[in-house]
């Protein structure tokens, strides 16, 4: 949903159920010849990509181009790939799983933000950047790697579970890596920001999120990193009924708890349906609608993303 004040959408998504297919196809001949057959024995279980973009700046491009780029990334990198399969036959996530997970995705995320850097650059757009919230389940296994203020949250149980952190300068772990770099954090009418003072020493630009993609000149100047955290759980089958992605647009005017309780109350509607397990992407969208419409009854005036993803445990 496009916020009121914007000229452009600046918000994208990608939710891809059948991932390993996808990855597959996208993922080096090579890798596919010799490694792929321990990826592809795995066809049967639940491979799910989400993702979600929040832009800003100076138009769309960031924000288009990770779209557009994301899922061929993730499929370019054997390591991940590996991770992934290996990892599908074990009980829990180990140390040394989670650690080649972080590795892969920092580097398919450097590798990422070069390239949008570069073709801002080339376009005349150093101002173009955008967030990026990255999910993707492996069976009962869920990875989160997270750049920016995007967020993710877990019903379990009826409860709601941050899967990932957001970004904001005011953070002090932030706030000391951009001061560490000699940036300065401000609070500017409520909104606490990265400044980067122009050369002139009288004017700035400023940006309200401490990680993402693009934001070349604020790159140059190690202010903002596109490092995400990443993060990884075994799903529990049966507690865990859905979970949701979604922009600041949302988060910035419903809580977590408040946005599983409206979520779980429009899914309840289609659970008494006889044919619920055909209803499930019904069920998803109707949830996903609901919160973006209370995000806007609440005056939120940010472009609005959301994703709702439903477990199958049948």
């Amino acid at each position: 949903s496009k916020g009121p004040v914007k000229q452009t959408m600046q918000d994208y998504f990608v939710a891809v159920s059948d991932a390993l297919g996808a990855l597959w196809s996208l993922s080096p001949p090579a890798w596919r010849a010799t490694r792929g057959p321990a990826f592809s024995h795995h066809s049967g279980a639940p491979f799910c990509l989400t993702v979600v973009f929040d832009g800003h700046g100076s138009g769309d491009h960031a924000a288009r181009t990770t779209q557009e780029s994301v899922l061929a990334a993730v499929a370019s990198d054997p390591d991940l790939l590996d991770c992934f399969a290996r990892n599908m036959e074990m009980p829990g996530v180990s140390p040394e799983v989670l650690a080649v997970a972080t590795s892969a995705f920092r580097r398919s995320f450097r590798e990422l933000d070069s390239r949008i850097c570069t073709e801002g650059e080339a376009r005349g757009l150093p101002h173009d950047g955008t967030t990026a919230l990255v999910s993707v389940q492996v069976g009962p296994k869920l990875y989160t790697a997270n750049a920016g203020d995007c967020r993710a949250v877990l019903c379990r149980g009826g409860r709601a579970v941050r899967l990932s952190r957001d970004h904001k300068p005011e953070l002090p772990e932030e706030r000391t890596r951009i001061e560490a770099a000699g940036g300065r954090v401000a609070n500017m009418r409520g909104t606490w920001r990265v400044v980067l003072p122009l050369a002139d020493g009288c004017t700035a630009k400023v940006c309200s999120v401490s990680r993402g993609f693009g934001d070349r000149d604020f790159k140059a100047a190690s202010r903002i990193s596109s490092q995400p955290d990443v993060a990884a759980l075994v799903l529990a089958p049966q507690l865990d009924t859905f979970a949701i992605h979604a922009s600041d647009g949302l988060w910035g005017v419903v809580g977590d708890q408040e946005a599983v309780d409206l979520a779980t109350e429009v899914i309840d509607k289609f659970t008494g349906m006889t044919s619920f397990n055909t209803q499930h992407a019904a069920a998803a969208k109707a949830s996903a609608q609901e919160l973006v419409k209370l995000a806007r009854d609440r005056g939120s005036m940010d472009d609005i993303t959301v994703v709702v993803t439903l477990y199958d445990w049948n």
